[in-house]
């Protein structure tokens, strides 16, 4: 029996003689393997951080510079020429005549005997059966308003009147006024149905007179045009 216990002894000697040199060995590998991984380490710094070539500066290249300078030459420039322009004043030019009239009363129906004529600036008259109509366009720049104007045609009229003067206004027609006059003297019996209005740049004002006693026509051709407007 103590022959066996030796051989036992000596097998776990072996053993742990075996043991040791495999630990041995694999510190060995352990250290190989750390000790590559620091070089490894190493050289990704070292490329890491390797300097790279630079571009080449600008001033760093060679320069040529020519002897002789090259000459500059001088802008020249022609003068430009300075065109007086004069400036026409602006004319107001009325835009209402004998053809803008023909048309309104054409429009109203009131027939007319002939034409219509000029008498003088701003100035037209016709006949239409017993009727004697009238115009007259004068710019608004001449008289200030509308208001204005019928003022002064009404003041002008009773001052022309031989006899008694009356006005009376009648029903305006949108943004034209109406008015009825008469004048009653012992030669002469006259009425007249008016119309004012303005047109552009213009005041118009359009009457037809006829006696009186027929006042009535005049007071119909009057809102025939009013209502055409």
């Amino acid at each position: 029996r103590s022959s066996g216990i030796p051989s036992i002894v000596e097998s776990q000697r072996e053993r742990v003689k075996i043991n040791r040199l495999n630990n041995q060995i694999k510190r060995q590998n352990q250290q190989l393997q750390a000790y590559q991984r620091q070089e490894n380490s190493k050289k990704v710094v070292e490329e890491t951080f390797k300097p790279k070539p630079s571009f080449p500066r600008l001033e760093d290249a060679p320069m040529r510079v020519s002897s002789a300078p090259t000459p500059i030459k001088p802008i020249v420039r022609s003068p430009v020429p300075v065109v007086k322009t004069k400036i026409a004043p602006l004319q107001q030019v009325s835009q209402f005549g004998q053809n803008e009239i023909q048309k309104i009363l054409n429009k109203a129906g009131v027939g007319i005997n002939g034409r219509i004529t000029k008498r003088g600036a701003g100035q037209y008259q016709w006949t239409a059966g017993k009727l004697k109509g009238q115009a007259q366009v004068v710019p608004v720049r001449k008289v200030g308003s509308i208001n204005q104007f019928v003022k002064s045609f009404m003041a002008l009229s009773k001052k022309a009147c031989k006899g008694d003067f009356a006005s009376l206004p009648a029903p305006n027609i949108g943004n034209a006024q109406a008015f009825e006059i008469a004048c009653i003297g012992a030669t002469s019996n006259i009425s007249s149905s008016l119309l004012f209005m303005q047109r552009g740049r213009d005041i118009v004002v359009i009457g037809h007179e006829i006696s009186a006693d027929d006042m009535d026509v005049a007071m119909d051709a009057r809102d025939r045009i009013a209502g055409s407007l």
